[in-house]
């Protein structure tokens, strides 16, 4: 009974540091979704500007309003490399916040494992003592069955 309450204890405390991964994973894939998402906003704007720029002479736009244009896209330049950045290393983040949940997660589910196969074994050990202590006296239609109450 000592074994099975060390493991239940373990599995619990298990449980709780799978959960804990579990949600640190969660908010690591929210964070890098979300930058990913605004890395795909700044190159569309970008994208919108370098062809608005395209065709700014045909447009009418004058000197001064192109060469806004052409910094507005240096800008985004430099706003994406920003954003490839932070989402790399968001999806970095997620990728080792997976990966200790994964571990986690397995040392969790052997443990619950341990915990079904002791049972297991457990009850086949009680089988056995009452097939051993039945009477021989008696005949063998009758079985005597014993409960065992914790």
């Amino acid at each position: 009974m000592e074994e099975k309450k060390q493991l239940s204890i373990m599995a619990e405390k298990a449980h709780r540091e799978e959960t804990k991964a579990y949600n640190e994973m969660y908010s690591d894939e929210q964070k890098a979704n979300k930058q990913r998402e605004q890395l795909e906003t700044c190159l569309d704007y970008r994208e919108e500007c370098l062809s608005g720029l395209k065709s700014a002479k045909s447009s009418g736009l004058s000197i001064v309003q192109i060469r806004e244009c052409q910094l507005l896209v240096k800008y985004l330049d430099t706003v994406v490399e920003t954003r490839q950045y932070q989402s790399d290393i968001c999806d970095e983040n997620y990728d080792k916040s997976k990966k200790i949940w994964n571990r986690r997660n397995e040392h969790y589910e052997k443990l619950k494992d341990e915990m079904k196969n002791l049972d297991t074994v457990k009850d086949a050990d009680v089988m056995v003592d009452d097939s051993q202590e039945t009477d021989n006296s008696k005949p063998s239609s009758v079985k005597t069955y014993k409960t065992y109450y914790d």
